[in-house]
């Protein structure tokens, strides 16, 4: 492009301005009748024109304008690169409003799209090609669509409860809006205030009245329900059996009992919810004493109790009496799933998790051999006989009854 700027009072003075993508350049000619001026960069010849033969003023302001060519660039690129950095913290998710805060423009992020680098799932939502397809991915994208918090069967499955386990590789739009039809495992479930829109997408969405600060935390990134309000809105959607499973396994890594309870009671309200599920989970008479490592153990204990045996001792401790350690009760030899002391009558859960393989094998096996030189008997138990309990249930009765 040249602009000539013609100002009568200089004479005859002459201001052209000749740019490229590249540079500026700007000289101050004298009009010559007759002359010619060619311009190197648009390859343009101007009548009556003059080159002078100082050029540093062009220079000078070609120097400047490359200059803040590169700065703009290096902005660009360092606000790019830092959207690509928070975008990593949530799984590759940002949202519209959030990226606002970078030095990154509408154009730019338009441009991405266009070249694939971001996806857009969903209006206001972001996401980036180079992260991975997964699960929690998705559950990133249902709260910054919804504005709500993971909850239920998926925020169990986020806090790592024990029964709520899943695959994490997930594909993006996979599920469905009512939740029907889709696995558990890629199931995404959304806690959202009574009051907030009623649209859906591609999530399950639970409304409540009831959305306390504190029932609100983040985990991996994801805002999500906490422990305890997460284990009383299980019972609307699970069984009393699963509810007790994740309680037990909170309970066991130190989360408080009275925590639980305590956001049972306030969060209870008429109505259908999971709150009256984990008051009869609570009210279960057999749940006094040691938490079971697994909701194996506690199964095997009710069915034997089913099968007519009396209730059993739960983590029982069995040491050899020799020597001052314990209290002078001696040696730790084992401590067992269940047991009836009187009887020196155990049984163990025989779960494939904690007792295959060779070491492990060798290590039940001296410490059965040294249970039975203190006089006692070890039944093992596994999955099949808990799915098949009338002969276990036989074979129990009659070894408690030999030994009473």
């Amino acid at each position: 492009m040249i602009l000539v700027d013609y100002r009568p009072e200089s004479s005859g003075l002459l201001q052209i301005c000749c740019r490229s993508a590249s540079r500026t350049c700007r000289s101050k000619l004298h009009a010559q009748a007759g002359a010619r001026i060619c311009c190197p960069n648009l390859q343009t010849e101007i009548a009556g024109a003059h080159i002078p033969a100082d050029n540093s003023s062009c220079d000078r302001q070609s120097e400047s304008m490359s200059q803040n060519s590169s700065i703009a660039s290096h902005s660009t690129t360092t606000g790019l690169a830092a959207l690509l950095r928070y975008a990593a913290t949530q799984h590759g998710v940002i949202s519209a409003a959030e990226a606002a805060n970078f030095d990154v423009s509408r154009a730019q992020l338009r441009s991405g799209t266009r070249r694939g680098d971001w996806l857009t799932p969903h209006s206001g939502v972001l996401i980036s090609a180079a992260a991975p397809a997964t699960w929690m991915q998705r559950c990133m994208v249902a709260t910054q669509r919804t504005g709500g918090l993971i909850s239920h069967r998926a925020a169990a499955r986020l806090h790592g409860l024990d029964g709520f386990h899943g695959s994490e590789s997930g594909t993006r739009g996979s599920s469905s809006s009512s939740g029907r039809g889709v696995g558990e495992s890629a199931l995404i479930e959304l806690t959202v205030p009574d009051s907030r829109s009623r649209a859906v997408g591609d999530f399950l969405i639970h409304r409540t009245c009831v959305l306390a600060p504190e029932d609100c935390t983040v985990t991996a990134g994801i805002a999500v329900t906490s422990i305890a309000r997460t284990l009383v809105d299980l019972g609307a959607v699970v069984s009393d059996d699963r509810v007790e499973q994740a309680l037990d396994d909170a309970i066991r890594r130190g989360y408080s009992l009275r925590w639980i309870t305590e956001t049972l009671d306030r969060v209870d309200r008429p109505g259908p919810s999971g709150c009256a599920s984990l008051r009869r989970v609570l009210a279960r008479p057999d749940r006094q004493g040691p938490i079971p490592d697994s909701m194996f153990e506690r199964s095997m204990e009710r069915m034997a109790v089913a099968g007519g045996m009396p209730q059993p001792e739960r983590q029982f401790r069995v040491y050899d009496g020799l020597g001052s350690t314990h209290g002078g009760l001696g040696i730790l030899v084992a401590q067992l799933d269940a047991a009836w002391p009187a009887a020196k009558l155990g049984v163990e859960a025989h779960s494939a998790r904690w007792h295959d393989g060779n070491r492990r094998g060798r290590a039940d096996q001296r410490r059965d051999n040294r249970l039975a030189g203190l006089g006692w008997e070890l039944l093992y138990l596994s999955w099949w006989d808990l799915q098949h309990p009338a002969t276990f249930q036989s074979d129990l009765a009659a070894a408690y009854s030999l030994r009473c």
